[in-house]
């Protein structure tokens, strides 16, 4: 019944060109899908999977309407019906977040998860290059680097280190392209900010790993050096005195490990 009421609201919308029709229209047929899903009994990890292929569909149907209708209302409906696919999408993909199974090993709620961030982060991203807008490209590329957290928990994996990888990176080189955008006007204690978070994300995580005893500290000191090294080139080649100084700062913590390290083997 939902569904059919959504369709008559759509169409009446359409043929009277009332274009908020759209979203109350899309926003019926949601609450009639995930009226089926709770009358059969749908798996939790099936609900991301089928709002999230639900917000592809509507964001299909508002790119078919731009292409097939002539009518002058039609950006505004464009506008409207794309609009409702991101926050769908948009939706799913926080909910997830709210479901701590989710986080689980071997959960298919996790690869779901990560469907549901990596569509809104697609969608996003389209959305960006139609509207000229920047900033949504850098919006689009954080959350498809946070959603990738869903496929870490997915292997199991516990070392924080796989944790802080990839947002790490993508932090640090939205940072970069920030500093360089010109048509994004973004101020340039923004662009550092970005890259500060992922080297504090990268540096500050192997820190804490190296503060461990024995031989975990060691290790991760060694993984200092490592990040720092790598820090420090990518600051030659992108002339950043930013991340000079973090390479450099994570230099000097891994020499204090180091000698601490081996003060603590010399035998009194």
């Amino acid at each position: 019944m939902l569904l059919a009421d959504a369709v008559v609201i759509i169409v009446a919308g359409w043929l009277d060109d009332v274009v908020i029709t759209a979203p109350v229209g899309t926003a019926v047929i949601g609450m009639g899908i995930l009226a089926l899903l709770d009358a059969d009994a749908a798996p939790t990890w099936a609900f991301p999977l089928v709002f999230s292929a639900f917000g592809i569909a509507v964001a299909g149907a508002a790119e078919l309407m731009e292409h097939l209708s002539d009518r002058p209302s039609t950006k505004q409906w464009f506008n409207a019906v794309h609009a409702t696919a991101l926050v769908i999408t948009g939706a799913t993909a926080a909910l997830c977040v709210g479901e701590p199974a989710f986080f689980a090993a071997a959960n298919g709620g996790a690869l779901t998860s990560f469907f549901a961030a990596e569509t809104f982060a697609i969608l996003l991203l389209l959305h960006a290059w139609r509207q000229s807008v920047a900033w949504y490209e850098y919006a689009a590329a954080s959350i498809a680097a946070v959603g990738t957290l869903w496929i870490v928990s997915f292997l199991g994996i516990t070392n924080p280190q796989g944790y802080v990888l990839i947002p790490g990176v993508a932090g640090v080189a939205l940072g970069l392209r920030a500093r360089d955008d010109a048509r994004a006007g973004i101020d340039t204690a923004v662009a550092q900010l970005f890259m500060i978070t992922g080297i504090a994300l990268l540096l500050g995580t192997t820190e804490l790993q190296s503060l461990a005893t024995a031989d975990g500290g060691a290790r991760y000191t060694a993984w200092l050096v490592a990040e720092a090294v790598s820090v420090v080139l990518v600051a030659i080649g992108t002339r950043s005195r930013l991340l000079a100084l973090s390479g450099s700062a994570g230099f000097a913590l891994a020499a204090f490990h180091a000698v601490s390290q081996w003060v603590q083997s010399v035998p009194l």
